[in-house]
């Protein structure tokens, strides 16, 4: 047989022939051809995400792997940190039960920023001296120098998220990379609010 994709004719890769006579009913599985196989790579962004999200990303990822992940596909769990790499927490099983546990606790999972104060503009409320002799030009030259200030602080903030997406980019390309040597079909699943 031969496949047609937009009228022309395309390689085949591999398949899986079944032939349910030779095993006696329909219950009976092939052996899986390596090539076929689905892996699945969930990765927990910890650079960009809340707890909340990461709560809310390891529901979505016990819902994944109950819901979509079938009994002959491999999955991975992984995390994503720009400041400490990226870091497989199991390799790529069917155990149901490990990846349970490494859903459950991504373990390397600690706010730099547990306040949520990182990327707010500290003079953004800062006003003059008013009533004060003199004040109008001071609070001039004061909202001059905040303003500049501001500015500063908020160009320097904007090159570090960017530096921080940029390195993240270039982690998971990384990550890509090397899953290249992973047999079969790769999926990978990036869990993230940001």
């Amino acid at each position: 047989f031969e496949v047609l994709d937009a009228g022309e004719k395309r390689g085949i890769e591999s398949f899986e022939a079944i032939d349910f006579a030779a095993y006696g009913g329909t219950s009976a599985v092939s052996p899986l051809n390596p090539a076929s196989r689905r892996s699945f790579l969930l990765v927990f962004d910890l650079t960009f995400s809340t707890p909340q999200s990461v709560v809310r990303a390891q529901q979505a990822a016990r819902d994944f792997v109950a819901r979509s992940v079938g009994n002959r596909d491999l999955v991975a769990v992984g995390v994503a940190d720009v400041d400490r790499g990226f870091r497989f927490l199991t390799a790529f099983t069917t155990d149901r039960e490990l990846l349970a546990g490494a859903i459950a606790d991504p373990r390397t999972f600690r706010t730099r920023d547990p306040l949520q104060i990182a990327g707010s503009n500290p003079f953004s409320d800062m006003t003059g001296p008013a009533g004060v002799p003199g004040a109008m030009e001071r609070n001039d030259r004061f909202a001059e120098v905040a303003a500049d200030l501001a500015r500063g602080a908020a160009r320097a903030d904007d090159d570090y998220r960017r530096s921080r997406v940029k390195k993240q980019v270039e982690m998971l390309g990384n990550v890509a990379r090397a899953l290249r040597n992973v047999s079969g079909r790769k999926h990978v699943v990036l869990l993230s609010e940001g």
